[in-house]
C-alpha cells in the first residue's frame, strides 16, 4: 500500500497491486453535527490503515475528544506503519482524554479500548 491522501470529502488509497479505493467521507465533527450530538458514547474506528491520518486530523482538531469509548483497531503495513507506531498513537491520545482500558493481545493484538477519563465514568 502506498500513502493516503485525504481529500476534502473523500479518501483515496492506492494499492501495490495497481488497485484505487475512493470512499467519501466526514470528519467527526461533521457527523456528530448532522446527527445533532454533542457527545459520542462509543466509536468503533476500523478503516484499514487509515486510522493513522483519521488520529493525526483528530489531535489538530481537538483538545478532548469528544468520545468517551473508542474501540481503536490499526492496521500497521510493516513499512509505513508498524506496531511501534500504532503504541505510539495509543499514548498520543492520552492528550485527548483518552487512557486505554483493555488490549486484545491473544486475539487481535493490534485491538485497543481507550476510555476518555474526562468524560466517562470510568476508575482505572
Amino acid at each position: 500500500m502506498t500513502d493516503i491522501e485525504l481529500m476534502s470529502g473523500s479518501l483515496t488509497r492506492e494499492y501495490q497491486n495497481g488497485f484505487t479505493a475512493k470512499v467519501n467521507c466526514m470528519t467527526l465533527r461533521d457527523i456528530m453535527s448532522d446527527k445533532g450530538h454533542d457527545l459520542v458514547d462509543y466509536l468503533k474506528l476500523d478503516i484499514q490503515g487509515a486510522e493513522y491520518d483519521v488520529l493525526e486530523a483528530w489531535r489538530t482538531d481537538y483538545q478532548t475528544l469528544p468520545v468517551k469509548q473508542l474501540w481503536l483497531e490499526f492496521f500497521p503495513d510493516g513499512k509505513k506503519w508498524t506496531e511501534k507506531d500504532s503504541t505510539a498513537w495509543v499514548r498520543r491520545l492520552a492528550a485527548l482524554g483518552m487512557e486505554p482500558g483493555y488490549r486484545n493481545y491473544f486475539r487481535y493484538p493490534q485491538n485497543y479500548l481507550l476510555i476518555n477519563t474526562r468524560l466517562a465514568e470510568w476508575k482505572a
